[in-house]
């Protein structure tokens, strides 16, 4: 199978401090990432740096919510092996579940992808979305967050970064886009007194991305993650 070979630049290209143009200084990642259908991609996630400030690293957000962190498989295989987890299915089952669309994995790797998706949605993120915001708002004077919605058989997964940082600083399992405590667990994140000037989130969804603009700021921009 041919693997398709792609390069994400960062979202935005002029630094956020001084408003001078970013420039390129080296790849910050380059993996081979697993997709479903069985799609395999090398991604390489660019770093840009203001030759002005040059005191921060800025990717590609886009490049970064395909995969988990240290993750050869795409965020929302690992979403897949969850939901087929908490229904109860063997190792062996999920594998043959996934081969019908063309993923090959191990039942070893079975395990070790849903023990890391398993931790971060039951980390408490409390203390770390306060750090996280904090270390922002000192260093660049805003919040601005990359916000992934990852869906299957209706199920929903949310994961939240620092766009400066790069931090995952949330991920929630929600039963259905519906289920009222995804409100809540954003008004974590999401309010009009915070200073959050961009969010990027996924290209259209008639729920997910009315209820993220009613949060936040009148002046929020909003841009949707590149195509792959």
């Amino acid at each position: 199978m041919e693997i398709i070979r792609k390069n994400y630049k960062p979202e935005f290209l002029v630094c956020p401090k001084c408003g001078e143009k970013l420039k390129y200084i080296y790849s910050t990642s380059a993996k081979t990432i697993t997709f479903t259908m069985g799609k395999k991609m090398y991604i390489k996630n660019l770093g840009y740096i203001c030759p002005c400030c040059q005191d921060h690293i800025y990717v590609s957000q886009t490049a970064t919510k395909f995969a988990l962190p240290n993750i050869h498989y795409s965020s929302k295989i690992c979403f897949m092996i969850y939901y087929y987890k908490l229904l109860g299915y063997s190792r062996e089952k999920i594998c043959d579940t996934l081969m019908y669309n063309n993923i090959q994995i191990s039942d070893r790797n079975i395990d070790n992808l849903f023990n890391k998706l398993d931790i971060l949605i039951k980390t408490n993120y409390t203390n770390l979305i306060k750090s996280e915001y904090e270390t922002s708002l000192e260093e660049f004077k805003q919040i601005r967050l990359s916000i992934d919605l990852i869906s299957y058989n209706k199920k929903r997964l949310i994961v939240i970064r620092n766009q400066f940082t790069n931090v995952i600083i949330g991920c929630y399992y929600f039963n259905s886009i519906e289920d009222p405590k995804i409100k809540e667990i954003l008004s974590l994140y999401i309010n009009k007194d915070l200073p959050i000037t961009n969010i990027i989130t996924i290209r259209k969804d008639d729920v997910f991305i009315p209820l993220l603009k009613s949060l936040a700021p009148n002046k929020t921009k909003f841009n949707s993650f590149l195509k792959i």
